[in-house]
Parts: C-alpha cells; sequence; structure tokens
C-alpha cells in the first residue's frame, strides 16, 4: 500500500511536490510536477474529475537485493475522482 501525499486544493497542487511512501519502506519518492492534464465531467449518474501530472521523480525504491534510485526520472501520477 502506497500513501500519497500532496495538496489537493488552491493553486499549489499544480507545483507542490508530492511524497509517495509504502507501508513497508520500499518506495520512499518525491514528485514535482512540471504541467498537467485534466477532465471534469458530470453526467448526473457518471462523474469523472481526473488531473493527470507530469514531472520528475526522486528518491529511492528497494528491492530485495537492489535499490533504484531515481534522481529526476520523467513520469506521470494522477488524481482521479470517479463515480459509477
Amino acid at each position: 500500500m502506497v500513501d500519497f501525499q500532496f495538496e489537493r486544493y488552491g493553486n499549489a497542487k499544480a507545483t507542490s511536490k508530492w511524497r509517495l511512501r509504502s507501508n513497508d519502506g520500499i518506495i520512499n519518492l518525491y514528485f514535482e510536477p512540471a504541467g498537467k492534464r485534466q477532465d471534469k465531467t458530470n453526467l448526473i449518474i457518471i462523474a469523472t474529475n481526473f488531473t493527470q501530472y507530469f514531472g520528475r521523480y526522486y528518491g529511492e525504491i528497494t528491492l530485495a537485493d537492489e535499490v533504484i534510485t531515481l534522481n529526476g526520472e520523467w513520469g506521470f501520477t494522477e488524481d482521479h475522482y470517479a463515480k459509477w
């Protein structure tokens, strides 16, 4: 299980760092957004509200016999709400 800590509301969320940490300590990362793509749809019984960020990852992923270090690797993350 990974805990995503970030600023969801306000203008700060577009530039604020995210922290991603797993309960078992394997994942310990920071994500710095560089841009975003978003969509908001409300069709009464179905709704979706998502923001997909692209940016850089920093930190470590610790495996049994290897530590993977990320130092500014590009990637994506997403904040998504859906009602079906």
